[in-house]
């Protein structure tokens, strides 16, 4: 797609839109050719890929955090009902 394109689907201006996708860009994510006038955006599926795998094992390792610190405040409470 056009850095256009992208702009007009977001509630974000131009420059903004293109701020983003320059990160992305540094990234490895993304990628942008011309045709023409127009920079053409697109994705890197295997830089996307590895960013997804890095990501699911942190969003794992959350979990099981989250999970330990809800079944010790559950416990908490329950202690507290006791009393």
């Amino acid at each position: 797609m056009s850095i256009g394109s992208i702009a007009e689907q977001y509630k974000l201006t131009f420059a903004g839109i293109a701020k983003h996708l320059e990160v992305l860009q540094h990234a490895g994510l993304i990628r942008k050719t011309r045709r023409g006038k127009e920079q053409i955006v697109s994705i890197e599926p295997l830089a996307l890929a590895a960013a997804y795998d890095f990501f699911d094992n942190y969003k794992q390792l959350w979990e099981q955090r989250l999970d330990s610190l809800d079944n010790f405040l559950q416990s908490t409470a329950k202690q507290k009902e006791k009393r």
